[in-house]
Order: C-alpha cells, then structure tokens, then sequence
C-alpha cells in the first residue's frame, strides 16, 4: 500500500500522464473499474497502478468513468466543508429537546 495522498482533479490527470511511460501488460475495463477507487486513492502496487491508468487514459470509457469519480470527489469534499445554517441547528436542537423532556417523562 503507498503512503501518498489521494488524487484530485489536476493532480490525477498529471500523473496519470507522467506515468503513462511505463504501458505494460493491457488490462481491461472491467479491472479498470473493479479497482476504480484504489487507483484514484493511490493504494495499490505501482506496477498495477502504471497498467491501470495506462488504460484508463487510452480508453475514452475508462477516462470518462475515472473523471466522474474525481468530480463526485471533489463535490462531496467542497460539501463537507460548509456549516449548516444556525436556523437549522436551532430547529434541530429544540426538537432533540422535546423529543428528550417527552421521552425521560414516561
């Protein structure tokens, strides 16, 4: 297992590209997309990993597929990073607090 970041956006695409040197034995679609996730995370041999997106960059299926996966990323962590709104947490509070006072009372 490698200890590098996870790739994002660019960043995938540059390696994906500096990397491309190394084509060795083909792989096909279905490998592309059974270890998807492991690829884009950096968590797999570098010799599979060469393989993996030396096809994913040759095929037009795999590029989209991978692409997709990085934008899905990207949106859930742009997502993650915002607060909900104070009305919302004030409204959630106050319910926990009803649903507490009606349960504890029974």
């Amino acid at each position: 297992m490698s200890e590098k970041e996870p790739l994002v956006g660019d960043q995938f695409v540059i390696e994906l590209e500096a990397k491309m040197t190394a084509r060795t034995a083909e792989c096909t679609c279905s490998e592309v997309a059974d270890h998807l996730f492991e690829l884009l995370d950096a968590q797999m041999p570098k010799e599979q990993e060469a393989r993996l997106q030396a096809h994913a960059q040759s095929c037009p299926h795999c590029n989209e597929m991978a692409e997709a996966e990085v934008h899905v990323r990207e949106i859930v962590k742009r997502s993650c990073c915002e607060s909900a709104p104070s009305t919302l947490r004030e409204k959630i509070s106050r319910q926990i607090f009803v649903f507490r006072s009606t349960t504890t009372n029974q």
